[in-house]
């Protein structure tokens, strides 16, 4: 199981959530990866910096750059430590307050970084359930500020399952070939 874990305080509703998870799964006998992307201090701006070369010194694309860099292993250690750990995983559950009804820009940077063209959707593989990552499993575990009502299909907030998280479970996830689990909130 790999954990992706996005909160700036270990001591926060979001910490014990993951450590209670890790206990929990570790007592089940599952192996347990953690990227706690603050205390990693993980850079969420997509960048040049994030690759070993660039394909195109005239003008910069990110995509094409993954593509390149993924292809010739010279992705930025961080990124591809990232990649791997994505790769090793079979179920992957991201830990996250929810920020202006989105994940916080750590994790974005986090997507934007590690769901690599073309080594998990774009060339060899497609989109949905053609992509790299079919043969997982993800969960988003989120909290709110927010009491529950507001998150219904009629409260103010819209349906956190329906509106809010979508964009992550079909836009981030699915997308990728990962099979969304229902969210815990």
């Amino acid at each position: 199981v790999l954990i992706v874990y996005a909160h700036p305080e270990p001591k926060s509703f979001n910490g014990a959530l993951k450590d209670i998870a890790i206990q929990t799964l570790k007592e089940e006998g599952h192996e347990i990866k953690v990227s706690d992307l603050y205390a990693m201090n993980f850079n969420p701006v997509a960048q040049k910096d994030d690759f070993e070369e660039l394909s195109d010194e005239t003008f910069f694309k990110y995509a094409k750059e993954q593509k390149h860099n993924y292809l010739n292993d010279t992705l930025n250690p961080i990124i591809k430590s990232e990649f791997e750990k994505l790769l090793w995983a079979d179920f992957i559950i991201f830990q996250f307050p929810l920020w202006w009804f989105s994940v916080p820009a750590i994790l974005k940077g986090w997507f934007d970084k590690v769901l690599l063209f073309s080594g998990v959707y774009g060339g060899e593989y497609g989109r949905y359930d053609k992509a790299r990552l079919t043969n997982k499993i993800a969960m988003i575990s989120t909290t709110t500020g927010s009491p529950k009502g507001s998150y219904t299909p009629h409260g103010y907030s819209g349906d956190i399952y329906e509106q809010i998280l979508f964009h992550i479970n079909h836009g981030m996830l699915y997308f990728t070939g990962i099979t969304p689990l229902e969210p815990f909130i």
